[in-house]
């Protein structure tokens, strides 16, 4: 009698094919969300940019100096209702 031994072949990659791999819509909707989310912080990064120039760059004749924040809250917040 005779012995044979088996072999077993151990596939190379042991994860599931999906785990790599989205479908499309799912990658869709990843690129869709980066998306959004990059608008989001650079219209807050420009709104931040905005502001800073409001309150430090001098205007008008007299090189007057913006000093009432509260307004500029204010008008921040009452557009952000309205829209």
């Amino acid at each position: 009698v005779t012995v044979q031994k088996l072999k077993m072949k151990t596939p190379k990659n042991t994860e599931p094919e999906y785990a790599h791999s989205l479908p499309d819509h799912a990658k869709k909707e990843q690129i869709r969300m980066l998306s959004l989310a990059a608008a989001l912080l650079g219209t807050l990064v420009a709104y931040g940019v905005f502001q800073e120039r409001i309150m430090t760059v001098p205007y008008g004749p007299g090189g007057d100096l913006f000093t009432f924040s509260l307004a500029a809250v204010f008008f921040n917040r009452l557009v952000t209702v309205i829209v």
